[in-house]
C-alpha cells in the first residue's frame, strides 16, 4: 500500500539507465503483493527495453513456516536469465508459474497461489528442469510519459447504485473514470444521471466488468445497459 506512482517512475528510471541496460542482463524487483500487479503493469507499458522485467514477492514473510519468499525469488532469478525472456515485457513469478503484467491479478488473500492470469492462464511455468513458456504475450502497448498528477477514480457498480458518486466526480471535474461495471458492463439504470453529468463535463468513463474472467459486451439496450452505454 505504500508504493506511489512516483516509485514506479523512479523504478522505470534505474532499468533504463543507460549504464544498467549496458551492465545487467535482466533486472529482478521485490514488491508487497497488495499493489504488486499495478506497479507491473505500469511498468510494463512504459519500459521499452526487450531485457527481462521479473516481479515477485511472498505471500508468507520469512518468520511464517512455509514462506514462500526465497522460492520465488530464486525463481524469479532463473526466469531472468534465461534467454527466452527476452522480449516478453514484464512479467511476474510466484509459485511456479511465469505471468504477463498485463494479464495477472491477485485473487486470493493469502493462498501462495494467489497470483493468476484469468482468461488466459500462465505465459509460462518453472521446473527444477528448466523454465517453458506455453506463449508469447500480446502486442504491448507503450506511454511516453508517467503523469502522477492526474485525477483517475475507480468506482465499483452494485445493486441500487445511485449517481452521488458520480455526480461528485463530475463537479471535481476529475480527469477520467474507470467504473467496474455489472456483468457484461451494465450499471443500474438509476446511476445514469451521475454517467450522462460526467460526459456532459467531457470526461472520459472507461467501462470494465467486476467480474474477473469474460470481456464487457454491448447486449442490453435498457437505459444503463452495456448496448445503450
Amino acid at each position: 500500500p505504500h508504493m506511489t506512482i512516483d516509485n514506479v517512475k523512479i523504478l522505470k528510471e534505474i532499468i533504463e539507465d543507460p549504464d544498467h541496460l549496458t551492465h545487467y542482463d535482466g533486472y529482478v524487483i521485490t514488491h508487497g503483493t497488495d499493489t504488486l500487479e499495478e506497479t507491473a503493469f505500469l511498468l510494463d507499458l512504459t519500459i521499452s527495453t526487450s531485457k527481462p522485467v521479473v516481479i515477485t514477492g511472498a505471500m508468507r514473510s520469512s518468520n511464517e513456516i512455509g514462506s514462500d519468499g526465497l522460492y520465488n525469488f530464486i525463481s524469479a532469478i532463473r526466469v531472468a536469465i534465461e534467454e527466452e525472456s527476452a522480449g516478453k515485457g514484464v512479467m511476474v513469478v510466484f509459485n511456479d508459474e511465469i505471468h504477463t503484467a498485463r494479464n495477472v491479478t491477485k485473487t486470493h488473500t493469502s493462498n501462495t497461489n494467489t497470483f493468476q492470469s484469468p482468461n488466459h492462464g500462465p505465459l509460462g511455468v518453472i521446473t527444477k528442469a528448466g523454465v517453458y513458456f506455453h506463449h508469447r504475450p500480446y502486442a504491448r502497448q507503450f506511454l511516453t510519459n508517467i503523469n502522477a498528477s492526474l485525477q483517475i477514480p475507480l468506482i465499483k457498480a452494485h445493486m441500487g447504485m445511485g449517481c452521488e458518486m458520480l455526480d461528485f466526480y463530475a463537479e471535481r471535474h476529475v480527469d477520467g473514470l474507470v467504473i467496474e461495471a455489472l456483468g457484461q458492463g451494465n450499471l443500474p439504470p438509476t446511476a445514469m444521471p451521475g454517467v450522462n453529468a460526467c460526459l456532459d463535463k467531457n470526461i472520459p468513463i472507461v467501462l470494465v466488468s467486476r467480474s474477473f474472467n469474460g470481456i464487457v459486451s454491448a447486449v442490453y439496450a435498457y437505459e444503463g445497459g452495456g448496448h445503450q452505454l
